[in-house]
């Protein structure tokens, strides 16, 4: 995720600046609570919601794992049962960088979030991502991916 994420140099120096201020001390990666404020600075309301589908996405979450075609919709109702994941949860900046434009991304991929109205936010470039992502199914059919990446590729795909 951290090598091949593109994100503008703006929007990069300013997810970096969030990660410096939630570091602490002698630290160079945020653990998980850490990341949660990190992330609640950048997306208010939404944080948790979209922090938990991120690193569902993204196969941190035990369940991804378990249950790769888990709705995204269903991980606030059932609960994260079995939460040790997060115990050993260490993100690096680039990563940081990485779950941020990811959650930008879901965010601006959905029209509600637990209950919250997002469908407004719309991404710019959209003909320029559809070229990019046209045919996708078939060219993954051809190829050996782990089923994370696959499911992530295929929910950018299917919301844009």
């Amino acid at each position: 995720m951290a090598k091949h994420c593109s994100v503008s140099r703006a929007w990069e120096a300013f997810y970096k600046n969030v990660f410096k201020n939630h570091l602490k001390i002698r630290q160079t990666r945020l653990r998980y609570n850490e990341l949660d404020a990190a992330i609640g600075k950048l997306f208010a309301k939404l944080s948790s919601s979209v922090l938990r589908r991120a690193l569902f996405l993204l196969g941190f979450d035990s369940r991804a794992k378990e249950c790769p075609q888990k709705n995204l919709d269903d991980l606030s109702s059932d609960g994260d049962s079995e939460e040790s994941w997060k115990d050993d949860l260490l993100i690096d900046e680039e990563l940081f960088v990485g779950i941020c434009a990811l959650s930008n991304r879901i965010i601006c991929c959905e029209t509600s979030i637990d209950g919250i109205f997002v469908g407004s936010i719309k991404q710019r470039d959209q003909q320029l991502e559809e070229a990019d992502f046209y045919n996708i199914e078939e060219k993954l059919s051809s190829l050996q991916l782990c089923p994370i990446l696959k499911r992530l590729l295929l929910y950018i795909r299917k919301k844009s």
